[in-house]
C-alpha cells in the first residue's frame, strides 16, 4: 500500500508530478495499474505483472552489466575517478549538482596512478589527478594548482623556532607511499636532517583533517581545506618551508564521452575551484 503523498516525499518531487508520471505510465501501457483503498492505492493485477516484469528486466541489465565487466553504460549515468583530497574537498557540491542530471553517479576515489588506470581501462568515464594524463582516446586540461603549507596546532611549535628545525620532535603525518607529497617530505626531512618525534601514515584526507584537527600531528596539507578552523583559530599555517608549493590537478576525459558531459563537469569543477580561491 501507498499514497502519492508518501512517494513524492521519497521521490522529492511533488505529489501532482507523482500523479502525472503515474498516469502516462498506465497511458502508455494501456492499462490501470492501481486501485484506490480508502487514503491508500493499491496495485491491481496488472500492477502486480507489470512490477514484476520491470524487477525481471532490471535484474537482467544488472547481470549483463557485470558478465560484461560493467562496460555499458546508460545514458544519463557518470562515472567519475578523482583522489581522496579532491574528493574531500569538492564531493558534496559536485554531487549536488551532477544528482539534478544524472540518475547513476558513480565516484571511485584512489592515487592518481589508481584514478588514471581506471581511465584507461575504460572504467570510468572522467579523471581528476595530479598531473596531465596523456594518450591518443584521452583529453586533458589544467584545472588548479593545490597549495600545499605545513598544518597544525600553533600549541605544537610553543618553544620552536620557525624554519625546518620546527619538525625536531614533531610528529609528522606522512602521506600514502608512492605519491607527490610523500616523496617531497621525505627529501625535505633527509636534506633538513631532521628528527620527528614518530612517522604517522594516513590514507585519507579524513584522517589528515581530523588528526590536525586535533593536535595529533603536523601535516602538508592545502588551507582550503581548513578554512572554519583557521578563521576561528583553531588550526595554523605554521612558519615553516613548505616540502613543495603545491600539485596541479587535470581533469582528464576518454574521447569517446560526450563534449557535452566532458564539459558540464569540467565547468562545474572550475566554478568550485574559483568558490574556494584555488584558481
Amino acid at each position: 500500500m501507498g499514497s502519492f503523498s508518501k512517494a513524492s516525499s521519497i521521490l522529492n518531487v511533488g505529489q501532482a508530478t507523482v500523479a502525472a508520471r503515474v498516469a502516462k505510465l498506465e497511458a502508455d501501457l494501456g492499462r490501470q495499474l492501481f486501485v484506490r483503498e480508502g487514503s491508500n492505492l493499491v496495485l491491481n493485477d496488472d500492477g502486480q505483472a507489470s512490477l514484476e516484469a520491470a524487477r525481471t528486466a532490471l535484474r537482467a541489465v544488472k547481470d549483463f552489466v557485470e558478465a560484461t565487466g560493467s562496460g555499458v553504460m546508460f545514458e544519463d549515468s557518470i562515472r567519475i575517478a578523482w583522489t581522496d583530497y579532491v574528493s574531500f574537498l569538492f564531493q558534496p557540491l559536485l554531487l549536488k549538482h551532477l544528482d539534478k542530471r544524472y540518475t547513476m553517479i558513480e565516484f571511485v576515489t584512489g592515487t592518481s596512478q589508481m584514478v588514471q588506470r581506471h581511465l584507461e581501462e575504460a572504467k570510468v568515464d572522467i579523471a581528476i589527478l595530479v598531473g596531465e594524463v596523456v594518450g591518443a582516446q584521452i583529453r586533458s586540461r589544467r584545472l588548479f594548482d593545490l597549495p600545499l603549507r605545513w598544518m597544525g596546532r600553533q600549541s605544537l611549535l610553543a618553544g620552536h623556532e620557525g624554519g625546518v628545525s620546527a619538525l625536531n620532535g614533531q610528529t609528522i603525518l606522512q602521506y600514502p607511499r608512492g605519491t607527490i607529497p610523500e616523496n617531497e617530505i621525505v627529501q625535505q626531512l633527509e636534506d633538513g636532517l631532521v628528527r620527528p618525534r614518530r612517522v604517522v601514515r594516513l590514507d585519507s584526507a579524513h584522517a589528515f583533517h581530523r588528526a590536525v584537527r586535533n593536535g595529533e600531528g603536523i601535516a602538508l596539507l592545502s588551507p582550503a581545506a581548513f578554512r572554519e578552523e583557521l578563521a576561528d583559530g583553531r588550526v595554523a599555517v605554521l612558519p615553516i618551508p613548505p616540502a613543495t608549493e603545491g600539485i596541479t590537478f587535470f581533469a582528464a576525459f576518454r574521447s569517446d564521452i560526450g563534449r557535452a558531459m566532458s564539459d558540464e563537469v569540467l565547468r562545474l569543477m572550475r566554478g568550485f575551484v574559483e568558490e574556494a580561491g584555488l584558481t
